[in-house]
This record gives structure tokens, sequence and C-alpha cells, in this order.
């Protein structure tokens, strides 16, 4: 499962170099420049509003392999919260969505985590 923080972040970047090739630097433009500022919340609101962003949402959950986690003797209720909880629906709900580590944690009863990104699982 790879559910990404930058999501919406990533997509604003690739947005920028497609509408704007000449901007060097979109962080630059977004976050110095007053009209940068005005720019990049237009453009989030562009985002957000678009069905390639709920599909790049959605797509994060679909390997989410709950029944694998019978293998940590997580009971059936647990699966049934985690089924609730590892979706698009319940990620877009959250006014923060770290908030959704928090609850994997607490419902699998996890002290600790270490975050490992995707693209460096080949490295371990």
């Amino acid at each position: 499962m790879d559910v990404s923080y930058d999501l919406e972040e990533t997509m604003l970047m690739k947005l920028v170099e497609e509408r704007h090739p000449d901007v060097e630097d979109p962080i630059e433009l977004f976050y110095i420049d007053d009209e940068g500022e005005e720019l990049r919340a237009q453009y989030a609101e562009e985002i957000r509003a678009s069905s390639d962003f709920d599909d790049a949402i959605a797509k994060q959950f679909i390997n989410c392999n709950i029944e694998h986690f019978r293998h940590f003797n997580v009971n059936e209720a647990q699966l049934e919260q985690l089924g609730t909880l590892l979706t698009k629906e319940y990620l877009q709900q959250l006014e923060f969505q770290q908030h959704l580590v928090e609850q994997f944690k607490e419902l699998l009863n996890l002290q600790e985590m270490s975050w490992i990104r995707p693209d460096r699982i080949h490295n371990l």
C-alpha cells in the first residue's frame, strides 16, 4: 500500500511544468511570489475537482490486500475496520491525511512504525 501525503503537491508540480515550461522552480513560484500563491490555490482547486485526482487517490488503495493481515493474527473485527479505514472515501473525509496513519496504528495496536518509500524497497 502506498498512500502519498504529497499526491496533490506532485500533481501541482506536474501541472506547472505542463502549463508554464518557462518556470524553472515551481516551488519558488508557488510559495514566494504573492501571485504564485494565488495561482497555486487556483491549480490546487482545479486538481482536487478533477477525476484524475480522484482516480489517483483510489489507486493508492487498490492493492491493500486486507485479508493478508490475517497472517499477523488480526481478528475479523479489525479486518472489517481496516476495510473501512483503507479506502478513498475514508481518507477524503479526514481533516488531515496523517490521521489515517494514527488510526491504522491504533487499530492494530502498533507502537512504532517505519516508513519505507515504495521506490526504495529494492534497496532494503
